[in-house]
């Protein structure tokens, strides 16, 4: 199997090169962007568009991540103003595996937050769960550091332990400690 892997997959900052509107040979109708990623090489994304509002959304709202501004599909002049973090990741195609563009994120953004509470449903949720998040906040505090009271009837157990200080014996004794011989 042919490896046509641009970047591992992960996140990767980049910036957009150029972008076009094309179409396919079925007639579907697509963004095509170019990214430079800062690591190094180049990998490109298509941006659908179609009868699916949210398909199209997705599309601008990526080309916007990028700095595209304006609403002229045809001018894509400010395309390349912000870095972003591309999620990658890896795909078999047919014969080959190769890198593929998941996601086009506003650099540092791990997720998309899709379906996002309005700020008043938000706060309702956020009122009503502040007691149980204050009760299990509770359940995880920190141990006290004092050594637990004695239990009456048992012998009380001292430790020995002392920790050592300094390297150990075997290479305080060793003659090439310091030699710099890689092997």
């Amino acid at each position: 199997m042919a490896d046509y892997r641009i970047a591992p997959a992960g996140e990767h900052k980049a910036r957009a090169l150029s972008a076009a509107l094309s179409t396919t040979k079925t007639g579907k109708q697509y963004i095509h962007v170019i990214f430079q990623l800062i690591s190094g090489g180049q990998i490109d994304w298509a941006g659908w568009f179609g009868d699916d509002n949210q398909k199209n959304t997705y599309s601008i709202e990526a080309l916007r991540r990028c700095g595209w501004q304006g609403n002229d599909l045809t001018n894509m002049s400010s395309i390349d103003r912000n870095v972003v973090t591309l999620v990658i990741e890896d795909e078999e195609a047919g014969d080959h595996q190769r890198s593929r563009i998941k996601f086009v994120n506003r650099s540092g953004d791990a997720i998309i937050h899709r379906n996002a509470m309005p700020p008043l449903e938000a706060n309702a949720l956020a009122a009503r769960l502040s007691p149980l998040c204050a009760q299990v906040t509770g359940a995880f505090k920190p141990r006290a550091t004092q050594p637990p009271a004695p239990v009456a009837g048992r012998a009380q157990h001292r430790s020995t332990y002392t920790p050592h200080k300094g390297p150990p014996s075997h290479v305080m004794n060793d003659p090439f400690a310091g030699d710099d011989i890689p092997f």
